[in-house]
């Protein structure tokens, strides 16, 4: 018996050209396992308009005879009464709210099991236009994917697809803004954007559709990025006794850097390129009797390696060295003492992880570990980053 109160509409929807009236279509809840799914159709009548068409259908029982089929509205009043063997109607109800009730006959004629009242509705199906698609071109690496509809009846309730023209599987999309229905955008997945040529289709939730052919190209990247950042890098010293024991513990707030990053080689598999960077350290430290201030400019240059995880996560990997000015200046109860100035070479490496913005602005946060090779000692020891920075290029 339960089998016999298991009903469900199938599928129906509205499709219309392009100078067609609008239709309608079904709403209801998803076909059972043992149900097959109909197509919606139209046709022309004889005046050349489209007749739209609406399937309902359940699941057959071997022992039934016919089927009532009642279909009301959402006034109570009768639209439909009638006994058939089929398992399926087709359908030509104009949009509104209804409800259907299916009585099953044995073989006896006889009612054996009806279903409760289901409701569903049909609803207007509008045509969208697109009469503009932007931008034209995206690059792979580029930060925003995003891409603008403009035209007629793009509800934001609506699917956009991105189509390869190389046969492969459409990209579903994203409506992440809408200003009525005349312009919409929408972003898809990142394993859509790969290099090609590509339509674009929108499907409203009534099953009508507008395309636009050639309306994107994907080239594969643009040949370099140039990036800029500044940030806040407080300096903890480690691995140097002189060090760690002349200053009032090992971390150093007074740290601040700037950072130049050139990627020339991009691939999928990463972009590699090369930083031009500068770090100002402000160490303060001694005794009562005997004070020290020691100011830090270190200039060099690194090697980069970046992977993207998504179009703005991307992981950092930097390694290189240069430069480091010093000046350390002594003070002895308030009489000052000799300074003392070098230059010294530093190595460098870090990691970092970079999140960016629609905009090309950038949050970037990271450590990186330094030595500083001074006349006698070294200098080693930690650099928390975390910079703000912007895409140039």
């Amino acid at each position: 018996m339960a089998n016999k109160r298991r009903l469900a509409l199938s599928v129906a929807a509205a499709l219309a050209l392009a100078c067609a009236r609008i239709g309608a279509q079904v709403a209801a809840p998803p076909a059972g396992p043992d149900q097959e799914a109909k197509s919606f159709y139209f046709k022309l009548d004889a005046e050349g308009n489209p007749v739209f068409t609406q399937v309902l259908s359940w699941d057959a029982d071997p022992n039934a005879l016919e089927y009532r089929l009642v279909i009301r509205d959402s006034s109570g009043a009768e639209v439909l009464d009638e006994r058939t063997d089929a398992t399926q109607r087709e359908l030509h109800l104009a949009p509104g709210a209804y409800e259907y009730r299916i009585v099953t006959y044995n073989i006896l004629g006889k009612a054996d099991a009806e279903t409760d009242w289901v409701g569903f509705a049909v609803i207007k199906a509008e045509q969208p236009r697109i009469s503009e698609s932007r931008p034209a071109t995206i690059y792979m690496d580029s930060l925003d994917g995003r891409i603008t509809l403009v035209g007629e009846k793009l509800l934001a309730e609506g699917i956009a697809s991105l189509v390869p023209k190389n046969g492969k599987p459409p990209s579903l999309g994203k409506t992440i803004k809408n200003q009525g229905d005349e312009e919409i955008v929408v972003i898809f997945p990142d394993r859509a954007y790969e290099a090609g040529e590509y339509s674009i289709s929108f499907q409203n939730p009534g099953g009508l559709s507008a395309s636009v052919a050639d309306a994107l190209k994907i080239r594969f990247q643009r040949p370099v990025d140039l990036l800029f950042s500044v940030g806040y890098s407080p300096y903890i010293a480690l691995s140097d006794s002189w060090f760690t024991a002349t200053w009032d513990g090992v971390f150093n707030p007074l740290c601040a850097d700037a950072q130049l990053e050139l990627f020339f080689v991009k691939q999928r598999w990463g972009f590699v390129g090369i930083e031009l960077g500068a770090d100002y350290r402000r160490l303060e430290g001694g005794e009562d009797e005997a004070s020290i201030l020691s100011e830090y400019l270190l200039a060099g240059a690194n090697a980069l390696y970046k992977y993207r995880f998504t179009r703005r996560l991307h992981g950092l990997v930097r390694l290189g060295g240069g430069i480091a000015w010093s000046r350390h200046a002594f003070d002895y109860s308030g009489f000052a003492g000799q300074t003392a100035q070098s230059a010294d070479p530093f190595i460098r490496a870090g990691i970092a992880l970079q999140a960016f913005t629609t905009f090309k602005l950038y949050g970037e946060i990271g450590a990186d570990w330094s030595n500083i090779y001074l006349v006698g000692h070294d200098s080693g020891g930690i650099t928390p980053r975390l910079s703000v920075g912007y895409q140039l290029f």
